[in-house]
């Protein structure tokens, strides 16, 4: 029993030992879970069971294998031809073991790295799919190997026809593929192109514009094919075509602004003469009748001017107290006159008087684009429906941003073509036309809007494809109570001057000047001084300061302008009374560096009556 347990505790104490000497040489592999690992743990039982069986003829060999003594040659052979050579073997064996260990651990180190390579490039793929632009991959011969969600998303294939087989060079239109060809040969053959715009073509045959940026890859040394990145160019072109539109409409507004203060300045030299020859005595009735057409004339191309002037926006918005169904009237005169004769205009305007807040000439442009905008959706040949009506909403109507108020409605319809259900939420968007080019600027619904906005109002459109379209717009109901200056409350009659007044007056257009002169000298009896620039007129005040009585600035002149000439004429005196004349209207009555402003304002082209009831004004 003894000899049981002490051959028991021997092959223990062996095994033991074997382990560790396995630590030490850092070749154990238990925990590897390999085929390897179990093989070699195997052949430690075996060479346990050799060293026990040669440990009992050999002594010494246990002091060897504890201690780690290196054992002579001749004790080696000994044991060596004590158990075959099998113990040698297994020593021979242990000394390879880290030469075949580093060996496993590079070959698990590969696979890990191809693992790793797997899932970097299903990370690629993956956020290549997420990208809002095409990425894409070909072969040799420009056949595509691989393309994200975007690419069929925008250009309309399918992943059945990218199965089928797509070639990219299909993709672009045909008068560019010859220029894609050769870029593609470059790119193959070690070159560059840098970034390229092509017009590609979508399955249903509609085109849009790219930008391509394209490189060369390889896959194990070899040549794989081009990969790149294609952007959709739509969005970037619509807004450089916009900015230039724009750029365009502000250089025009610009030169109109600039032509409409010149004819102002016309139109107020024969004003003034003709003016100047009514207050004549000796005229007969056929003269008078004439030189009053005259005024008239000029009156209707005023009010042409301060059209161009609200499109150029030289004009701020006036607004007085109007009535809607007069201005309405007034309208279409003009509409008449500028639509084509088969174009017919049926009107049904409420009875009585629809006051509103509102700006004459604002209200013709609303009309005048509407109207356009309806022949042009006829075809020129068609019937236009325009009616008013008075409004009360007691609750805010749930299509409109509309305050629970009474309202004024103007109702604009047409026979034409309709607008698409899809086109309709953005007709009021500038720029934005479905017109061909240059049928139109996609300026005129948005002028509209914005007119009416600026009224305090809202618009709205119902249209029908094919069936016409109505808009309808809501202008707040003035007081009727509040009677201000508007349409026709001018006073009648010429004006006279309480005492003969001593005037400078200021204009850089001798026309002008000279008219207006004459006109109160002859029917003011003033004593006048002109001067045709700022520094002229500053001369002309140091020497007259004390004798003039009031100076009449042009605001617009080269060199000086007005505004500056009445702030350097207030540094010498204070007191001193200025009416500006502009052929621009302005907001509010321009201030000198102390901050108190011009007396009067008065904008051409004006009757010589005006400018006198601006002199009387300020003068009681």
């Amino acid at each position: 029993m003894n000899d049981i347990l002490i051959e028991s505790l021997r092959s223990v104490i062996v095994f033991v030992i074997i382990v560790i000497l396995h630590w030490r040489r850092r070749e154990y592999a238990i925990r590897e879970k390999s085929g390897f690992s179990y093989i070699i743990l195997g052949f430690y039982f075996i060479l346990g069971g050799c060293l026990l069986d040669a440990s009992d003829n050999f002594p010494q060999l246990n002091q060897f294998i504890i201690l780690g003594d290196t054992p002579t040659e001749a004790f080696l052979e000994k044991v060596m031809g004590y158990t075959g050579g099998f113990l040698f073997l297994a020593f021979g064996l242990l000394r390879w073991l880290p030469v075949i260990r580093e060996s496993e651990k590079t070959k698990l180190h590969l696979e890990t790295s191809r693992k790793e390579l797997a899932d970097s490039e299903k990370h690629f793929r993956e956020l290549a799919t997420m990208l809002p632009e095409i990425v894409y991959e070909t072969d040799t011969a420009g056949k595509l190997s691989f393309a994200n969600d975007r690419a069929f998303e925008l250009t309309g294939y399918t992943k059945e026809d990218f199965e089928k087989g797509i070639f990219v060079l299909s993709l672009i239109v045909e008068e560019e593929r010859g220029r894609a060809a050769e870029n593609i040969r470059r790119i193959l053959s070690g070159g560059s192109v840098g970034i390229t715009e092509y017009n590609m073509r979508r399955k249903d045959g509609t085109i849009f514009p790219t930008m391509i940026f394209s490189a060369l890859y390889s896959r194990q040394g070899n040549i794989a094919g081009l990969r790149g990145i294609i952007i959709d160019m739509t969005r970037i072109k619509q807004m450089e075509a916009h900015l230039l539109q724009s750029q365009k409409m502000e250089a025009i507004g610009t030169l109109t602004g600039g032509i409409a203060h010149d004819f102002n300045n016309m139109l107020q030299g024969i004003s003034g003469f003709a003016d100047l020859a009514l207050s004549s005595g000796d005229l007969s009735e056929k003269d008078r009748n004439r030189l009053k057409h005259i005024e008239e004339i000029c009156a209707n191309a005023a009010c042409l001017v301060r059209g161009l002037m609200s499109f150029s926006r030289k004009e701020e918005p006036s607004f007085t107290y109007l009535d809607l169904n007069a201005e309405i009237r007034r309208s279409l005169e003009l509409l008449e006159r500028i639509l084509p004769k088969s174009v017919v205009i049926e009107t049904d305007l409420a009875q009585g008087e629809l006051p509103i807040m509102g700006d004459s000439n604002q209200l013709m442009q609303i009309l005048i684009n509407l109207a356009s905008n309806a022949s042009d959706a006829m075809g020129g040949n068609g019937v236009i429906r325009l009616s008013t009506a008075m409004r009360g909403f007691a609750e805010s109507p749930p299509f409109l941003a509309l305050k629970p108020s009474d309202y004024v409605e103007i109702s604009f319809s047409d026979n034409g073509t309709g607008i698409d259900s899809s086109q309709l939420p953005r007709i009021f968007e500038p720029f934005y036309t479905t017109k061909k080019i240059g049928k139109g600027t996609g300026l005129g619904l948005s002028i509209v809007f914005g007119l009416v906005k600026a009224h305090g109002g809202e618009i709205y459109c119902e249209s029908v494809k094919d069936k016409g379209a109505d808009f309808r717009i809501f202008l707040p109901k003035a007081p009727q109570e509040w009677k201000g200056p508007g349409r026709g409350d001018e006073e009648k009659g010429r004006e006279t001057l309480p005492l003969p007044l001593s005037l400078l007056l200021v204009d850089d257009n001798r026309e002008v000047a000279k008219s207006i002169s004459e006109a109160l000298c002859h029917l003011g009896g003033c004593n006048v001084t002109t001067a045709h620039s700022g520094e002229e007129a500053l001369r002309l005040y140091n020497e007259k300061m004390n004798a003039l009585d009031i100076v009449i600035l042009d605001v617009g002149m080269p060199g000086m302008d007005g505004i500056q000439c009445m702030r350097e004429i207030r540094r010498m005196n204070p007191q001193c009374k200025v009416i500006f004349s502009t052929g621009y209207a302005m907001a509010s009555l321009p201030r000198d560096e102390a901050g108190r402003s011009a007396e009067g304002i008065i904008t051409k082209p004006y009757r010589l009556d005006k400018l006198l009831r601006e002199i009387r004004k300020i003068t009681q």
